[in-house]
C-alpha cells in the first residue's frame, strides 16, 4: 500500500533512516521539542545529536504503514525494524506542523500492534470507505492482508487503480438508493462471488439544527435511507452468498452510534433514531444468522475526533472567538461530557472492528460494543 504523506514528514522520514541528524534535524523549527521513551529532546543540536546516535545504536528502518491527520496533528503508523529488542516493532509518530516545520513529535508505542497476516485471504466490504473512520477502517483491514473492497459517492483523491494483484477495489455508488445498493451487490457478486466480511460504516444527518420542528419528512426519509436501509438492502443481496460459501467464519459489523441512547435533540433526532432501528435490526439479524455460521455484531460510536469533526471545531472556535481547544471542550460537554478527556480516534475505533471481525471474538455475536471514552453515564 502506499502511503502519501506531508512532504516535511516524508524528510524527515528519510534523514531519520539515514541517520543524518543534521539535515533531519533542518525539518524542526528551532524550538521544536521531540517526547521519546519518557525523555524530552528540545532544540535542533539535540534533535540532530538524537537521531544520529539513535540510528548508530539501534540500525533501524522506518516504514510508514498508515497516516491520518486532523486539525492539531499528523498521525502516522510506523514499522521499525533494526538490530533492538523485540524488533520489528508498531509505533504511533504524532507530529504537529507549524509553518511547514515540524513543531512537536511524539513517539509512543502503538497499542494497535496486530498480526500482518491476520486477515490473509479474506475479502473484507466497507461501506463509507474513503474518509475518516471508514477510510481508517479500510487501512486497518489492508494492513492485516485482507482484500477490500470500499464503497462512497465520490471517488477517493488517493485510490489505487484495479490492478491485477491490488487488493484494493472501489465501488462508487450511492447507498442511500435501492439503485446503488444493487450496483454495489451485483459487482461483488460478479467480481467476488461472495465476501467474508461487511462493515456497514455508511451513515450521515443532514438535518439543519433547530429542534425537531425543523425535522421535515424530508429529513426523516433521508436519515432512514442513509444509516438504515443500505445495511438492509446489502446484507439480503449478499447473506445469500455467505451462507453457500459456509466459511462458518463470517461477520456482519454494523456502525450504530451511542445517539441510539443519548438522542441530541436539536439537530440528529432524525439520525439517532434511525442508528436506534440499525441497533435493533443488528440483533434481529444475529438471532437468525448466528446459528448458521454468521455473526452480527453492532458497534456504536461516541465523538470521533475525524478531520471533518475538527473542521467542525474549528468553525465553531471561530463563530465564538475561542481556540480549537475551547470549542472542543464546549462540544464535548455538550454531548455530557468525556470521562476520559478526549474523543475516540478513528484507528481506536478501527482496531475495534477489526477485533470483532477476527478469529479472537469468535463468541461474540448478537451484541452491542460502546467506544465512547465512557460518555454514556448508566450502566
Amino acid at each position: 500500500m502506499s502511503i502519501v504523506l506531508p512532504a516535511i514528514i516524508n524528510s524527515y522520514t528519510k534523514y531519520a533512516n539515514s541517520g543524518d541528524g543534521e539535515n533531519g534535524s533542518n525539518c524542526f523549527l528551532d524550538s521544536a521539542i521531540i517526547y521519546d521513551e519518557g525523555k524530552e529532546i528540545q532544540g535542533k543540536a539535540d534533535i540532530a545529536s538524537w537521531l544520529a546516535n539513535s540510528q548508530k545504536k539501534y540500525n533501524y528502518i522506518i516504514e510508514p504503514i498508515s497516516f491520518t491527520q486532523n486539525l492539531q496533528e499528523s498521525i502516522v503508523t510506523n514499522t521499525l525494524t533494526g538490530s533492538f529488542p523485540g524488533s520489528p516493532i508498531t509505533l504511533n509518530f504524532y507530529f504537529k506542523i507549524e509553518d511547514n516545520l515540524i513543531k512537536t513529535l511524539r513517539i509512543e508505542p502503538a497499542s494497535n500492534a496486530f498480526n500482518s497476516h491476520e486477515f490473509d485471504g479474506k475479502i473484507v466490504l466497507v461501506t463509507g470507505g474513503t474518509k475518516g473512520t471508514g477510510k481508517a477502517i479500510v487501512e486497518r483491514f489492508e494492513q492485516a492482508g485482507a482484500t477490500l473492497i470500499f464503497t462512497a459517492r465520490t471517488e477517493p483523491e488517493d485510490k489505487m487503480h484495479e490492478e491485477k494483484d491490488c487488493r484494493r477495489y472501489f465501488i462508487e455508488a450511492d447507498l442511500s438508493t435501492i439503485e446503488g445498493c444493487r450496483k454495489v451487490s451485483d459487482k461483488i457478486l460478479e467480481k467476488f462471488k461472495s465476501v467474508d466480511i461487511i462493515v456497514h460504516k455508511l451513515g450521515a444527518s443532514s438535518a439543519p439544527s433547530g429542534g425537531f420542528i425543523t425535522v421535515t419528512d424530508q429529513f426523516w426519509q433521508e436519515a432512514i435511507n442513509e444509516n438504515l436501509f443500505p445495511a438492509v438492502r446489502l446484507d439480503r443481496a449478499l447473506i445469500p452468498s455467505m451462507l453457500q460459501k459456509n466459511t462458518k467464519k463470517a461477520v456482519i459489523i454494523h456502525i450504530s452510534s451511542i445517539q441510539r441512547t443519548l438522542p441530541l435533540y436539536d439537530s440528529t433526532l432524525a439520525y439517532a433514531a434511525a442508528k436506534a432501528a440499525l441497533t435493533n435490526y443488528s440483533k434481529g439479524l444475529s438471532k437468525e444468522l448466528s446459528p448458521k455460521g454468521i455473526r452480527v455484531v453492532c458497534i456504536s460510536p461516541g465523538f470521533i475526533e475525524t478531520s471533518a469533526a475538527a473542521g467542525m471545531i474549528n468553525r465553531m472556535a471561530d463563530a465564538n472567538k475561542s481556540t480549537y481547544q475551547e470549542a472542543r471542550d464546549l462540544l464535548m460537554n455538550m454531548l455530557g461530557g468525556i470521562p476520559i478527556g478526549r474523543p475516540n480516534t478513528p484507528q481506536e475505533v478501527a482496531h475495534l472492528v477489526a477485533f470483532v471481525a477476527s478469529n479472537s471474538a469468535a463468541t461474540i455475536t448478537g451484541t452491542e460494543i460502546v467506544i465512547d471514552g465512557g460518555t454514556i453515564p448508566t450502566i
